[in-house]
């Protein structure tokens, strides 16, 4: 029997996300830190527009991370050195809200060669609608096989799964809220790497990656959070939604 994620057939969304993987790659990067000289995946981030400034945005605890803080973003082919100086959200002390962000100048902007994604034109995101969540999984990605050292260039792979929204998650008892957040279920059936396979789910990486949400004609997504954290015990992974974010911005 075939599986339906709201009325929607599982095998039409992942043929649908094979579609749209190249357009998310465009707005969501891996970040890295130099570990021996080699590129290390760190975690995600998204790029978006707002209020007629750029910026980038990923996971308290990637942009914090004591030896491991991110010093480089994904090119279209090589790695982008980017500027220290990460904003937090003042709750990113909670785990819910690990949010920071990188306010980028024009130049730095232009040299990530991105699309960055207008948060005017995101709408809220419709729960009935199949959800993914898009990121750069540090396992994939090792970095003898995702760089080319010799030639400076980055060729990774991101990971996608299809997914739906979980209105009953415990949000309280991780301390966030539903109107702050939306959780996702993260499991296998509804994972795929960039050429179509299914792989075991493993999300380290995926912090600060994005949550799209599908058009009801599955030919376009939209942005609808920034995730923060995976909960292995109920399998959801926890966003922060675009609305809130934005206020932050702000």
């Amino acid at each position: 029997m075939t599986q339906k994620i709201h009325g929607f057939e599982l095998d039409d969304i992942l043929k649908a996300v094979d579609c749209l993987q190249d357009s998310m790659s465009l707005s969501t990067r891996a970040l890295y830190y130099y570990d021996d000289g080699s590129p290390t995946v760190c975690g995600s981030c998204v790029l978006i527009s707002s209020r007629q400034s750029k910026f980038l945005l990923t996971a308290a605890h990637v942009a914090s991370g004591p030896s491991t803080c991110p010093t480089h973003c994904a090119g279209l082919s090589r790695t982008i050195r980017i500027p220290s100086g990460f904003q937090y959200d003042p709750g990113a002390q909670k785990s819910a809200y690990d949010l920071a962000w990188l306010k980028l100048d024009p130049g730095k902007a232009d040299e990530l060669e991105a699309s960055f994604i207008s948060v005017s034109d995101q709408r809220d995101p419709i729960e009935s609608r199949p959800y993914v969540a898009f990121g750069y999984s540090a396992t994939k990605n090792k970095p003898n096989r995702a760089f080319n050292r010799s030639r400076g260039q980055v060729h990774l792979e991101p990971m996608a799964s299809a997914s739906f929204m979980e209105p009953s998650a415990p949000f309280g008892r991780w301390g966030g809220s539903s109107s702050h957040h939306l959780a996702t279920y993260f499991g296998r059936k509804g994972v795929q790497s960039q050429h179509g396979e299914r792989i075991a789910p493993d999300p380290h990486g995926m912090s600060g990656g994005a949550l799209f949400v599908l058009s009801a004609d599955l030919l376009s997504a939209q942005l609808a959070g920034l995730i923060i954290e995976y909960h292995p015990a109920e399998k959801l992974l926890l966003s922060l939604r675009l609305g809130y974010i934005d206020e932050k911005l702000g």
